[in-house]
């Protein structure tokens, strides 16, 4: 049995999520990861995936599809314009990687709570239990970010924290204008 009581049935298929696991319980940082280009290319690939998943709740499949592969762009230039002042763009592999996986997790995590907020809202049923557990996702998610930042740039958590924030905004401000949501 692996770790922590996860049983994936392959162990292989473990071995490969347990490090964005173990950024997700901030257990370990970003350096932990391989600077690979195919993992990098993965963990993008099912940040795409699972945004576009996320986004089906509230855009049709074309429009989802578009919206997983932008919000997946924006990660990847957010962590380049974050990385490259400081001169840490030997970095960008690992820490793109790493938001990543573990935002491929959350946003996989997210989707029944966000499809249960989108059917009560649409049902005029509104409760107030998927809303606060989505808001507790992306307090973890910011937290995330803000430790995986902080190890990438070697600076203290307030920082990372307030770059993860800024980044959240910025992608939420951009995201509604190329994607509004009706009504």
């Amino acid at each position: 049995m692996p770790a922590y009581g996860v049983s994936t049935g392959d162990p292989h298929l473990y071995a490969l999520i347990r490090p964005f696991l173990e950024l997700c319980w901030l257990r370990s940082g970003p350096q932990q990861l391989p600077s690979s280009t195919l993992l990098m290319g993965l963990a993008l690939a099912v940040h795409a995936l699972a945004a576009f998943l996320l986004s089906l709740a509230y855009l049709i499949p074309a429009r989802a599809f578009v919206a997983g592969l932008v919000e997946t762009a924006l990660l990847a230039a957010f962590v380049a314009i974050v990385l490259y002042p400081p001169r840490r763009l030997p970095r960008y592999h690992q820490t793109l990687t790493a938001l990543a996986g573990t935002g491929a997790i959350l946003s996989l995590v997210a989707i029944p709570v966000t499809h249960w907020l989108h059917i009560a809202k649409a049902a005029e049923n509104p409760t107030g239990a998927p809303a606060f557990l989505l808001l507790g996702l992306v307090g973890w998610s910011l937290a995330i970010t803000a430790h995986i930042l902080r190890h990438s740039l070697s600076c203290v958590f307030t920082l990372g924290l307030v770059l993860a924030v800024v980044f959240s905004w910025a992608s939420i401000l951009i995201m509604n204008q190329l994607f509004p949501l009706a009504g």
